[in-house]
């Protein structure tokens, strides 16, 4: 079981710089898909606002929302809201150290959100590599793999790319800290659970 973010569906309906690898992913993809019921708001709002920035006519956006109807028919599993995350989402924007909008928190409190990082801890690639001898290498190597998944990943799941790299896997997260300082790797924070504070689980991307 595999969660999806809103922001693969928009890439891979639309015409955008991850499309491409959105649309390879999708097409190898055999596990069960999941998203959040919210996703199908998100979604049209993303369409509302490539519309408003000139990104896509009118035309275009009714062919991307029927194409996701599709998808959502076919191959994506909607999983329901309860009130607790609402409710978990209100607590978040309280706290004015998390600095995160409703969306985000809403987001954030969700169970389907949490269990995203979980589904992602053990993905298969499409492709192992050896782990390149060099330090530069290995940050360039990292990079690439960040760049060309359509989804955010956890450690183990960037680990999954590479043969051979048990020793290796200590100094992961500080070569994830040089990509950040790079411009090249962004960390996603969720909590683990409903309640949890942000921060608790974490991925990342390019």
């Amino acid at each position: 079981m595999l969660y999806v973010d809103t922001s693969v569906w928009v890439a891979l309906c639309t015409h955008e710089g991850k499309t491409a690898a959105a649309l390879q992913w999708y097409e190898a993809c055999t596990n069960e898909l999941i998203s959040a019921a919210w996703c199908v708001t998100e979604f049209a709002r993303a369409l509302g606002l490539k519309q408003r920035t000139g990104q896509l006519n009118v035309a275009q956006a009714q062919m991307a929302w029927v194409q996701f109807e599709r998808i959502c028919a076919n191959d994506l599993q909607l999983l329901p809201i309860n009130t607790r995350t609402f409710h978990a989402a209100a607590h978040l924007t309280l706290n004015p150290a998390t600095a995160l909008s409703a969306r985000n928190t809403f987001t954030a409190g969700s169970p389907a959100k949490a269990t995203a990082l979980k589904a992602l801890a053990t993905p298969v690639p499409t492709a192992v590599q050896p782990l390149p001898a060099t330090l530069p290498e290995q940050v360039r190597a990292v990079a690439q793999v960040l760049a060309s998944s359509p989804v955010a990943l956890s450690l183990s799941a960037l680990e999954a790319h590479f043969k051979g790299c048990s020793p290796w896997k200590k100094g992961l997260p500080m070569l994830l800290q040089t990509l950040e300082a790079l411009g090249r790797a962004q960390p996603v924070t969720v909590g683990d659970a409903v309640g949890d504070a942000v921060g608790e689980a974490m991925a990342w991307r390019a």
